[in-house]
């Protein structure tokens, strides 16, 4: 799925990018690795009718939920259950949004465990970072809820992340899940949220397609980004990445 992505970005370029007035504090500029409860962009229509950019925490809390506690992963919307879950359907109907982002991380599931650059130990779980190659930021399909704390009144909100069918690219990495975000096109955006729109037509209309292989990069990322690394190491290549047709753990390890 996707639970990881980097959302360090420059506040004033989404502004111009959406097409969005900021509603954010000030110096706010995401997280390299953007984790479950850590808070990133969100662009919505806010309820006087006008685009902005939000900060909102990862992983939807339902309105109607008694405590902020997320019980469940709520992190990823799987677009084949938009219509038909009760949590995800009110949402997809008048709570869509974009999430700005300029990558994402997947891991890819070895048949044998492998030295990695970074690691304690040897593992299976290779991570691998995604992105564009024609766009510095990109946007999500998402969905957002807001929650409400009765005793200090304080209103939270949370994201999800929808997620569809992965291109081949995506599959031959991300080999145990086979799914990827929905990546919106440029020219989406005001489809995607305007609020007149019946959500059906956004299956008709083929949103919620792999974006095309052939348009992304992808590349090895350090052991580190599983332990908690967040600066920008955590996205550079490493210098000594695995053969997965071949892995081998010395050839992983000294090249």
């Amino acid at each position: 799925m996707c639970n990881w992505f980097d959302s360090r970005l420059q506040a004033e370029k989404l502004g111009y990018l959406f097409g969005a007035t900021l509603n954010i504090p000030k110096h706010f500029e995401g997280r390299r690795k953007t984790s479950p409860t850590n808070p990133s962009f969100v662009v919505r229509n806010s309820p006087d009718g006008e685009r902005q950019v939000d900060i909102f925490e990862f992983g939807l809390v339902p309105h109607w939920s008694k405590n902020k506690d997320r019980q469940y992963s709520t992190t990823n919307a799987r677009d084949d259950k938009l219509m038909s879950s009760n949590l995800w359907r009110p949402c997809f109907q008048n709570k869509r949004c974009i999430i700005p982002a300029s990558g994402f991380f997947e891991h890819h599931t070895l048949d044998q465990d492998v030295s990695l650059e970074g690691g304690k130990k040897p593992t299976n779980k290779v991570p691998y970072y995604f992105k564009l190659k024609s766009h510095e930021v990109f946007g999500f399909a998402g969905l957002y809820d807001q929650w409400e704390d009765t005793e200090s009144g304080q209103t939270v909100g949370t994201f999800s992340i929808i997620t569809t069918e992965a291109n081949p690219l995506l599959a031959r990495i991300h080999n145990q899940k086979k799914r990827m975000p929905t990546i919106l096109r440029e020219e989406d955006y005001d489809f995607w949220l305007d609020e007149n729109v019946n959500p059906k037509d956004y299956f008709d209309k083929n949103i919620f397609t792999p974006y095309p292989e052939e348009d992304m990069d992808t590349w090895q990322v350090t052991k580190q980004f599983d332990y908690g690394k967040n600066d920008e190491e955590v996205i550079e290549p490493v210098k000594n990445p695995v053969d997965l047709d071949n892995p081998d753990p010395q050839e992983s390890l000294f090249g």
